[in-house]
C-alpha cells in the first residue's frame, strides 16, 4: 500500500493491518506491483523512478529512472515489469536487471494496465478515453479502441473480452478474441 506524504510503500497483513515490510522510494510512493511469485515488489515514486525490491530486503536491487511524473501504473506479466505514466508511453523492463526492454509510442497519460490471459497482450487505459492493446515484449500497438469520451479508470480481461469503464459510468465490452488468437 502507498499513502500520501509517505516516502515508502508498506506491506501489511490483510487480517489485521500489521506492517510486515517497508519499501522506501524518493518522495511519495505513487504505485506498487508484486511479481506473481511474490518474491519481488516494484514501487513507483511520485518523481517517476521505480525501485525494485526483493521481498524482505531493506534496499532495492535496482532503481529504474523514468520520465518526469508519477510512476503510478505498474504491472508484472510474463517475466516483465510494465510501467505507464503521464507521457502515455508503455515501457517494458526486465525486472531482474532493471533494463528497458521496449517502449511504446507516447500518448495521453496511462491510468490502468491489464494483461490478457497468456500474457502476450496488454491493454492500457488512457486519460483521453482510448484503450490501446499492445503486443509484448515489444510494446507494439496492435489496436486502439476508441469509444469512451472520458478518462478510462476500469480495465480487465475476461478471457478474450476486454472490459473498460470510464469516469462517466459507461462500460464497454471489447471482443478482441482475434487479437488474442493471433498471439
Amino acid at each position: 500500500m502507498t499513502a500520501f506524504y509517505d516516502a515508502s510503500a508498506h506491506l501489511v497483513r490483510a487480517e489485521d493491518g500489521h506492517e510486515l515490510g517497508r519499501f522506501p522510494v524518493e518522495r511519495e510512493g505513487a504505485g506498487v506491483a508484486f511479481a506473481p511469485d511474490g518474491k519481488q515488489v516494484a514501487v513507483g515514486s511520485e518523481l517517476g523512478s521505480v525501485a525494485l525490491y526483493p521481498i524482505g530486503a531493506d534496499t532495492p536491487s535496482h532503481v529504474i529512472a523514468a520520465p518526469p511524473g508519477p510512476a503510478s501504473v505498474l504491472l508484472f506479466v510474463s517475466g516483465l515489469l510494465l510501467g505507464g505514466g503521464n507521457d502515455g508511453a508503455l515501457r517494458v523492463f526486465d525486472p531482474g536487471s532493471g533494463a528497458l526492454v521496449a517502449e511504446g509510442p507516447p500518448g495521453t497519460g496511462i491510468t490502468r494496465l491489464a494483461a490478457a490471459p497468456g500474457g502476450h497482450l496488454v491493454a492500457s487505459a488512457h486519460n483521453d478515453g482510448s484503450v490501446r492493446v499492445s503486443a509484448l515484449p515489444r510494446a507494439t500497438v496492435v489496436a486502439t479502441l476508441a469509444w469512451h469520451t472520458r478518462q478510462v479508470l476500469g480495465l480487465a480481461w475476461a478471457g478474450p473480452v476486454l472490459v473498460s469503464g470510464d469516469t462517466a459510468g459507461h462500460v464497454a465490452l471489447w471482443e478482441v478474441g482475434d487479437l488474442v488468437a493471433e498471439r
